[in-house]
């Protein structure tokens, strides 16, 4: 059986690697981020439709989506200043 060794990483290949591994995360981070925000956009403009005429509501519905949809991004907007997660739903 062959030796397996690990060769010590000197402290400039260290640094490399995590900036290395920095840079993967937020390439990673970008590419999803952009993905999932304009999917997200792009539902909540499907849910300004429902404000056509092919729809009718009353203020206390519309009152429920809107803050729903504040809530949620409030939500979101904590979620990057802590780790804790939080689910949501929403129903009429």
């Amino acid at each position: 059986m062959g030796n397996k060794h690990k060769q010590e990483l000197t402290p400039k290949q260290k640094e490399e690697k995590a900036n290395a591994t920095k840079a993967k995360k937020q390439e990673n981070f970008k590419r999803i981020a952009e993905k999932r925000t304009n999917k997200a956009i792009k539902a909540i403009m499907l849910i300004g439709n429902l404000s056509g005429s092919n729809y009718t509501s009353d203020e206390e519905q519309v009152k429920k989506v809107i803050d729903a949809l504040n809530g949620a991004v409030s939500v979101v907007a904590k979620s990057f200043e802590k780790t804790e997660k939080v689910t949501i739903e929403f129903n009429l």
